[in-house]
């Protein structure tokens, strides 16, 4: 085990604002040892400068920063003339740090780098006479590069209970006593919770307040949020404690009145900072700061602690607001939001503000929940807020919200259309799913790389099918309304919603003759870029016959939907674009395919494409959309991809086998990767 310094850095990064997901692992060498820590104002993100500041340095003297993808555990230095001296990072990389007095800085431009990975920091500082090397060692860092933010369902049972608490075994949280996270009972109980960190298990716990003993089959959600996210751990102390409230000073929160802010208890062990807390809490806006409150007027434990996040666009959630109740005994979040429709889990994090916007509030002194309402006999269901016991709520009380992707990667499908006796104009593949979902297909015309396969010469869009009768699902259906053939295939990926991606609406404002320009910061300027279209119909209010591609407007700096045959766009038409990066997902590789002479098959209809995740591979799944390439060429039919059994390659094909494919014609593939 690492020696851990709870609480360090949580208390610097509620005195100064720094960033989470920076976690301290060691002490470090020198009388006083620098302390490494994120630079105030730094931003951990892909592409940007990432500083990182050692306090305590020796006055005036420069140093390295080393990073590196390995803890070595702590390596002695000794040997080289640093007694107590522990190296964590076995360097790859190592800038000069700049010394300003007693502090040094160092920067590194973060690469682009897949989601979850983690680098660790260490500084090297010249001190002359601290040692025969003369030079110290600063705190060492574990810094996580942008994590999905994650839900997880928490399940109590008589393995993980003890007395009164649950423990949590989520590999993002073992061992790391200064965490921030949220954790929210999804089962009505009239116990209120905190969270606690075990040093004898290495494990987060969560606890009944009341000390009444946590019974079996109780269900929790436990939200991590990315590296991005302000969050930080706070703890009540006389210089910020007023009667029932305890006030954040944190420059996320201060003066801003439309923050919405999430809190969760914590329980701080050792040095009488121990304490229980029974009341029902919520957040309030004073003016100037933000604070969180008892909701029955109870004076404020002396030693009550809060983990604090803080709602704002860095954390990358996919449906945040602030609901108001309209009085009675529930408030529905599917009506403000189709992410909480059909959506069991969504797993909302549910914190009482009493005054959003700085308006005069509403008490509600009760514990919420958030609870998932399903109607078996209609397959529909909806996330709702309550009051434990079922007691009203009153009219006005406000509530913020917010949820995660439910899914952390990527989800690749492949769905049929089995034999039936009555014609079919939709293949169903996914349900339950919301309405908010992202899905891109393309047909696939012999699954399993099978010597036969079915056609399907029309273009075709996705659609969430609310028919409450039958139960509501995502299907695909032909843009002419024609009939879907018995046999029929295709891929689909339902694109986890952390990733960079939008539903373009055509308008009179964005479209003109045959395109739809997309105004989209990770595709503006940048004609390199690799993405994917899919014909939608989410609510639409038209649909669009035609075959649609991408083409890179140099004029506009923009990227174009068009339809390829000419046709003019029509209004209301709807279109899912995703941008293949780094945030899209770790079980995705994309490239770009252009149609060559070479590559053109015996049939002239298509053009064989090649990937180590393809070739030889009958079982692969790929989608494929069509871009115009140079000079204008571009595939104007529909399309799909197949699997040779003779080359053992998979190709993109007209289903039309009379159209040429043409030379200059180019695709981007995505493919799922293992």
């Amino acid at each position: 085990m690492h020696r851990v310094l709870p609480g360090l850095v949580a208390t610097l990064a509620s005195a100064a604002g720094l960033l989470a997901q920076f976690h301290t692992i060691d002490l470090g060498c020198g009388t006083p040892a620098p302390v490494l820590l994120p630079t105030v104002g730094t931003r951990l993100d892909h592409g940007l400068p990432y500083s990182l500041t050692a306090w305590n340095a020796p006055v005036g003297n420069p140093g390295f920063l080393a990073f590196g993808f390995v803890d070595t555990g702590g390596t002695p230095l000794g040997a080289y003339g640093m007694p107590g001296c522990l190296l964590h990072p076995d360097p790859l990389v190592s800038v000069l740090m700049v010394s300003a007095g007693s502090t040094a800085e160092g920067t590194l431009t973060m690469p682009v780098m897949p989601g979850g990975l983690t680098l660790f920091a260490q500084a090297a500082l010249v001190a002359p006479g601290a040692n025969a090397a003369g030079v110290v060692l600063s705190s060492a860092g574990r810094i996580a590069i942008d994590p999905w933010m994650s839900a997880d369902e928490h399940v109590t049972t008589s393995s993980n209970r003890f007395g009164n608490l649950t423990v949590l075994d989520l590999p993002e949280l073992n061992g790391v006593s200064d965490a921030v996270f949220m954790a929210r009972r999804l089962d009505s109980n009239p116990t209120d919770i905190g969270v606690w960190f075990d040093p004898a298990r290495d494990r987060w716990t969560i606890f009944n307040e009341d000390m009444s003993p946590m019974p079996t089959s109780e269900r929790f959600v436990v939200v991590q949020p990315n590296s991005r996210a302000q969050a930080f751990q706070w703890r009540a102390v006389p210089s910020n404690t007023f009667a029932n409230y305890v006030r954040f000073r944190h420059p996320a929160l201060d003066g801003k009145p439309a923050a919405r802010v999430h809190v969760t208890k914590l329980y701080l062990s050792g040095s009488g900072l121990a304490g229980y807390h029974t009341a029902p809490i919520g957040v309030w806006y004073d003016g100037s700061y933000w604070n969180v409150f008892n909701q029955d007027g109870s004076a404020m434990p002396s030693a009550a602690a809060f983990m604090v996040l803080v709602d704002d666009e860095d954390l990358e959630s996919i449906a945040s607001m602030t609901v108001a109740s309209p009085g009675g005994s529930e408030v529905r979040l599917a009506s403000r939001s189709h992410e909480y429709s059909q959506n069991a889990v969504a797993y909302p994090i549910v914190t009482q503000n009493w005054n959003p916007a700085g308006n005069p509030g509403v008490y509600n002194n009760h514990r919420v929940f958030a609870w998932f309402s399903w109607i078996p006999l209609f397959q529909v269901g909806d996330w709702r807020i309550v009051n434990d016991g079922s007691a009203p709520i009153p009219a006005g009380a406000s509530f913020n919200v917010f949820t995660v992707d439910w899914l952390r990667r990527s989800e690749w499908l492949q769905a049929m259309l089995g034999s039936s006796p009555f014609p079919q104009h939709s293949l169903r593949f996914y349900s339950p799913a919301v309405p908010a979902s992202w899905f891109l297909s393309t047909l696939v015309w012999n699954p399993g790389g099978v010597p036969v396969g079915v056609y399907n010469d029309h273009e075709s869009y996705v659609a969430y099918d609310q028919n409450v009768g039958n139960g509501s699902y995502w299907g695909l259906w032909n843009s002419d309304a024609s009939v879907l053939p018995m046999g029929l295939a295709y891929n689909f990926l339902h694109v986890n919603r952390g990733a960079d991606g939008l539903l373009a609406e055509a308008t009179a404002a964005n479209s003109s003759g045959s395109d739809l320009t997309i105004d989209f910061p990770p595709l503006n300027g940048n004609p390199g870029a690799v993405a994917f279209l899919q014909a939608a119909n989410v609510f639409a209010t038209s649909l669009n016959d035609h075959p649609t591609g991408l083409v890179y407007s140099t004029s506009q700096g923009r990227w174009l939907v068009r339809n390829l045959d000419g046709a003019a766009m029509p209004a209301g038409a709807q279109f899912v674009v995703v941008v293949a990066n780094a945030n899209l997902s770790p079980n995705c590789q994309w490239f770009t395919h252009t149609v060559t002479a070479g590559n053109l098959g015996s049939t002239p209809s298509l053009t064989h494409i090649s990937h180590p995740l393809l070739d030889g591979n009958p079982n692969a799944k790929c989608v494929v959309t069509r871009v115009v390439g140079n000079g204008g060429a571009t595939s104007r039919y529909p399309i799909g991809v197949y699997y040779s059994s003779v080359t053992q390659a998979w190709a993109i094909h007209h289903q039309a086998l009379s159209h040429q494919m043409p030379i200059g014609a180019r695709f981007h593939v995505l493919v799922e990767a293992p």
